[in-house]
């Protein structure tokens, strides 16, 4: 059963994040070589990066994450609780080879380290290398049988990734045909109209996509979005019930979004309702990254074109995925949520659609709250002031959460 397989992963990596995270090196010969003569006089402040790096991979910085890590390593190399934490931001950046190369490094310290295990093998997992996956987990049932559940949890997630690969294989060299045209954008276009076939050719027909796109950027992204009928079907594959379909089209669609170019293309190819349509859904399920893409640059559409404002409002009254995305942890996602809120009480109604939502919790929160970035605190404070501006019915909640010396302060920002 996939559900509960999830949940026992989950289990299982609720249970490593548990793992002490302070835990000095156990060997008592230092085993790094480039660090002969570690300094105890060090460790404080090591210690003190150590839970900067922690607090910056708990707010989805994970660039920071990795700096921090590494600052602390410069002084106290035998550390293996910054190898793995460092391995574990690697990961969440897709940087696999360094977070293998991090674990080893922690293994070198104690051997018998079981996050750097864990870590390695998901990376492994992660870069296909089913083999070496399945004898990093293993080795953790050698250390400490009873750890057998959680062990077994990890192997069948290979064994399922193993078999969705060989699918997936099977699907690509489908969809190839043995031909080098297969690549060309039209080709592709063509395979993928396909009706009635499985998951994983259509998967694997918008990851040739992806790929098509990066290797000849701009124009294929025009060739791409030109074609009536392939802009159809991208706005419905958005909308597939099969998540690795939804993904796929994702990714590929999310290319769009890093570059000023890619915006132009899908402004100017999409109608604003299916553009703000695909930036809302990319918002909420798509990876982190991609999500701040995406945030981005609904903001600057919102921000240039006042139309963008109003679509967004029409298809979301209550802005339920600009709250959602104001709940979360990720301080550049939440900053430009906040902003973008800002741009859509300018639609009339729009902030009366917002009374009996929490959306004056979540901006008073992040108004008076502690995050790092000050434009986090001044965009919510800047949007908290509009809405009870506008729709002075919001002032009510305010008073009941005293918030109204931080209102005071919205008012001098936005005057």
């Amino acid at each position: 059963d996939v559900s509960c397989q999830e949940k026992t992963i989950a289990m299982a990596d609720q249970f490593i994040s548990s793992l002490e995270q302070k835990e000095p090196c156990k060997t008592k010969i230092n085993k790094t070589v480039i660090n002969k003569n570690p300094s105890s006089e060090n460790r404080p402040q090591v210690q003190y990066l150590q839970e900067q790096g922690n607090e910056a991979f708990t707010q989805g910085d994970y660039e920071t994450a990795v700096r921090l890590y590494t600052e602390g390593l410069d002084q106290l190399r035998d550390m293996q609780a910054l190898y793995t934490n460092r391995a574990q931001a690697f990961i969440k950046l897709k940087r696999y080879k360094e977070a293998i190369s991090d674990c080893e490094w922690a293994l070198r310290c104690n051997e018998k380290c079981i996050k750097a295990y864990v870590h390695m093998g998901k990376s492994h997992l992660a870069l296909k290398d089913f083999k070496q996956s399945r004898i990093c987990y293993r080795k953790i049932l050698e250390m400490e049988p009873q750890r057998e559940t959680m062990v077994k949890a990890y192997l069948r997630q290979v064994d399922l990734e193993e078999k969705a690969s060989l699918q997936e294989k099977t699907a690509w060299e489908e969809l190839q045909e043995g031909t080098e045209q297969a690549m060309a954008v039209p080709e592709l276009l063509k395979k993928l109209d396909r009706p009635s076939e499985i998951n994983l050719y259509y998967c694997g027909g918008l990851e040739l996509l992806s790929q098509a796109i990066k290797d000849c950027k701009f124009q294929n992204q025009q060739l791409l979005m030109e074609c009536p009928s392939t802009r159809q079907h991208m706005v419905q594959l958005l909308a597939s019930p099969v998540r690795e379909i939804q993904r796929e089209n994702l990714e590929l669609l999310s290319m769009y979004s890093q570059t000023q170019h890619g915006r132009d293309v899908l402004i100017g190819n999409l109608n604003l309702t299916q553009y703000v349509f695909f930036v809302s859904i990319e918002c909420i399920v798509g990876g982190e990254m991609s999500s701040r893409y995406s945030i981005k640059a609904l903001t600057v559409c919102t921000a240039s074109i006042p139309q963008a404002c109003e679509e967004m409002v029409k298809l979301d009254k209550r802005l339920c995925t600009l709250r959602k995305l104001l709940g979360g942890i990720d301080e550049l996602v939440v900053g430009n949520a906040a902003l973008c809120m800002g741009h859509c009480l300018e639609v009339d109604g729009a902030a009366g659609g917002l009374l009996g939502t929490d959306c004056v919790q979540l901006l008073l929160h992040h108004a008076a709250g502690d995050a790092k970035r000050a434009a986090v605190r001044q965009n919510a404070a800047i949007t908290l002031g509009k809405l009870c501006k506008i729709e002075p019915r919001h002032m009510e909640k305010l008073r009941e959460l005293h918030g109204f010396e931080i209102l005071h302060s919205c008012v001098r920002l936005i005057t």
